[in-house]
């Protein structure tokens, strides 16, 4: 019963999603407008960079292009997971409360639409993995993708954290909008990075450690399973709390 129940819940779900046009043209658009706006503005020469998860006194020459295409591909795919987060978490608010109504326990309404959440992020993750190989090919490509996959893991549990603490729409696109643009699409930056002289508070917002498992396999030989791991800590806390909240507002007394 439970696992007819929770398939169901994700059909549904994944349904829902693919009906709406503006996710499906962010999911599509976004990463292609940030890989064609790098690859034309950006400049073809090396510069030296950190990487905090290696040292914070060893630089690396890293192309500014390449760098970039893989920086701003981890944005991207942290981005859409946040606004899908979001929409399951948020705008469906009512139609969950329903289900529960109808029988279905809070625990199955909560499992099925992370469960979507989360198949949703490996097509995503190898989605953009294939649009950079068109521009970029990294030193490794599984670190790479693992990078991209868990951006999207720990912003996806952060944009369920935002929705189910803002119930206006409007509020909770502007949360994302502003956390996102200030971590995942600027401070975890390498070479923004490398200038910084309080790399301590970059190192705990919430891209830090997706961003620098792409980056270390992308451009070096360094092992990647401490940054992947950091990544399912950060994001678990993130979505153990959002659950939290959403399961004590969804509860039918």
């Amino acid at each position: 019963m439970f696992a007819s129940r929770f398939l169901i819940g994700v059909r549904m779900t994944g349904l829902e999603l693919l009906r709406s046009r503006y996710i499906l043209a962010l999911v599509f658009a976004m990463p292609l407008i940030f890989y064609l706006m790098i690859y034309v503005t950006s400049a073809e020469r090396d510069m030296p960079m950190l990487f905090g998860m290696v040292s914070d006194s060893r630089e690396y020459l890293v192309n500014e292009r390449d760098e970039s295409l893989v920086f701003f591909g981890t944005g991207a795919i942290a981005l859409v997971a946040a606004f899908i987060a979001l929409k399951l978490t948020q705008r469906h608010h009512e139609s969950s409360r329903r289900l529960v109504l109808c029988g279905y326990s809070t625990t199955e309404v909560l499992l099925s639409r992370i469960g979507t959440l989360l198949l949703s992020l490996i097509p995503l993750g190898c989605y953009v993995l294939l649009l950079l190989l068109c521009f970029f090919t990294p030193g490794s490509i599984l670190p790479v993708t693992a990078g991209f996959v868990l951006a999207g893991f720990v912003y996806a549990a952060l944009g369920a954290l935002i929705g189910v603490l803002f119930r206006n729409e409007i509020e909770g696109v502007l949360a994302v909008l502003l956390i996102a643009n200030i971590d995942a699409v600027w401070m975890q930056n390498p070479i923004y990075y490398t200038a910084s002289e309080h790399r301590e508070i970059i190192r705990v917002l919430p891209a830090y450690f997706p961003t620098q498992a792409s980056m270390l396999g992308a451009f070096t030989d360094e092992s990647v399973l401490a940054a992947a791991g950091a990544s399912l800590l950060y994001g678990g806390i993130l979505l153990l709390i959002a659950l939290f909240i959403y399961w004590r507002r969804m509860r039918v007394v």
